[in-house]
């Protein structure tokens, strides 16, 4: 990935115009919240059939894809990649390696060309940090997106499983 030059003003922009990511809910965060949140992210330009992660890293941050799509793939019992999803704008990308510094579940490689808003483990860190009461809130926002996601995932499964 190409690291994107970016003032911190210009990132805020991007992130209160970004009402899409509606997971985390950033459009109910205040100018000074997402001021906050730019000082530890940065913007990258991930080029189409680059991969943004492997299954399997150790490298963990977090993407909000702004535009772009990114494919999330993850390997079968046979070594073989599937495509898990495709996800577009407004979506978020690496939350579970970030919160639990596990490896990667899967593999994600941008479709189309992608830009993506990161925030890195270190990063994230320090956000929590130097301000507590906004990384709480940050995390709370983290914690409903993968139960979320789990709760999904468990609605699918249950119609794979024999009666």
């Amino acid at each position: 990935m190409d690291p994107v030059t970016c003032s911190r003003s210009e990132l805020v922009a991007m992130l209160s115009r970004e009402h899409r990511f509606s997971s985390l809910r950033l459009d109910e965060l205040s100018g000074a919240e997402l001021d906050k949140l730019a000082r530890f992210a940065r913007v990258c330009r991930a080029k189409a059939g680059s991969v943004v992660f492997e299954e399997g890293a150790r490298d963990p941050y977090l993407c909000l894809i702004v535009d772009g799509e990114i494919e999330l793939r993850k390997e079968d019992g046979s070594g073989a990649a599937r495509m898990l999803t495709t996800l577009g704008p407004g979506k978020l990308l690496g939350e579970m390696a970030l919160l639990d510094g596990e490896p990667r579940s899967a593999s994600a490689v941008a479709v189309k060309g992608a830009t993506l808003v990161i925030v890195t483990q270190a990063d994230f860190d320090r956000l929590l940090e130097e301000f507590p009461g906004f990384g709480m809130k940050f995390l709370r926002r983290l914690a409903r997106l993968v139960s979320e996601r789990l709760r999904d995932t468990a609605g699918r499964l249950v119609d794979h499983l024999p009666a």
